[in-house]
């Protein structure tokens, strides 16, 4: 039998992302929001019933986005900026990562906390300092829209 929660969740991210990308709405969902549920991931930075009962349902969870944008913000206010490549260390991303936090989800998480307006551009800059991220890492800065999101 199929579980009720997780069918709701669906409803829910399928609505909120089509209300994303109809011309008529598309403004109404912020950028932030929409990606959070396009990447499956608890959008932490917002109090809302839309989300909040669905929280176990989200593939990149409330403690997760807590954990990373907790320790950033305390370094960021300590004037203590990191490459990608360190926060990566840090996390342990690629070998044991410390409560599942794996490259793709820190990436996911930061460019969250960039769509979202947060921290400083020396903070953005010195994150991506050629050379000391992958490839991939360079969607973080990248603006989002009801153009990226796919159904299929």
């Amino acid at each position: 039998m199929s579980d009720l929660g997780k069918t709701m969740f669906n409803m829910q991210r399928f609505m909120i992302l089509e209300l994303k990308v109809n011309p008529n709405t598309s403004d109404k969902i912020p950028d932030d929001y929409a990606f959070a549920w396009y990447k499956k991931m608890y959008p932490f930075f917002e109090t809302n019933e839309l989300h909040e009962d669905l929280k176990e349902y989200f593939s990149i969870t409330e403690e997760q986005v807590d954990y990373v944008s907790k320790y950033l913000d305390d370094e960021w206010l300590e004037n203590r900026r990191y490459t990608f490549y360190e926060l990566e260390e840090y996390f342990n991303c690629r070998h044991e990562p410390e409560n599942e936090i794996t490259r793709y989800v820190l990436i996911t998480i930061l460019r969250y906390i960039k769509l979202r307006e947060g921290f400083d551009d020396l903070f953005w800059e010195k994150l991506l300092t050629p050379m000391k991220y992958p490839t991939e890492a360079g969607i973080i800065i990248s603006e989002f829209s009801a153009d990226d999101i796919l159904f299929i």
